[in-house]
């Protein structure tokens, strides 16, 4: 595992890539950093007005469960947390862009007090991690990409990992 590891550091250093926050101008970063506390904001606050005023008319949210494509299907998905996860907050841990996109760690939290993808309320608390690539343009989120730390969730849920049997 940790050939792999150095693998890896070897193949990101040979191919040039670096942190390209300091090649940013600070006012970009900075407003890309407001957008995503404002972002977290609106979701924590259930203000679905303020969640569409963030989001280009066109925006894609990539999941692995499948592209989400405008503020109606956004929308949904987030109706789907907001019953399941009535307390449900989310707060910027990491900001970082590159002047085009921001990265974005997350960290997410609720009680799981209504039904939830099938799962009936379990009263836990949890706390997870989540991690978004979104393109910026005119100030909005325009399309995005998100990685949820579904096991991590899973888990707090109660949900039993059985190891494969063979």
């Amino acid at each position: 595992m940790k050939l792999l590891g150095v693998m890896f550091l070897v193949f990101i250093v040979s191919s040039g890539c670096t942190t390209q926050e300091q090649d940013v101008p600070a006012d970009t970063a900075e407003s890309h950093r407001q957008l995503a506390e404002r972002w977290g904001e609106a979701v924590s606050s259930q203000n679905f007005e303020m969640m569409s005023s963030l989001m280009a008319d066109d925006y894609v949210w990539h999941l692995a469960s499948g592209d989400v494509a405008g503020f109606d299907k956004v929308k949904t998905r987030f109706e789907g947390l907001f019953n399941g996860f009535p307390d449900f907050k989310l707060m910027p841990i990491d900001v970082v862009s590159d002047g085009k996109k921001v990265v974005v760690r997350w960290s997410v939290s609720g009680t799981h007090l209504g039904e939830y993808l099938g799962v009936e309320p379990t009263g836990n608390r949890v706390e997870f991690f989540t991690i978004s690539i979104d393109v910026v343009r005119d100030g909005k989120f325009a399309e995005g990409w998100e990685a949820v730390d579904a096991l991590g969730l899973r888990t707090q849920l109660g949900f039993k990992l059985e190891p494969p049997e063979g």
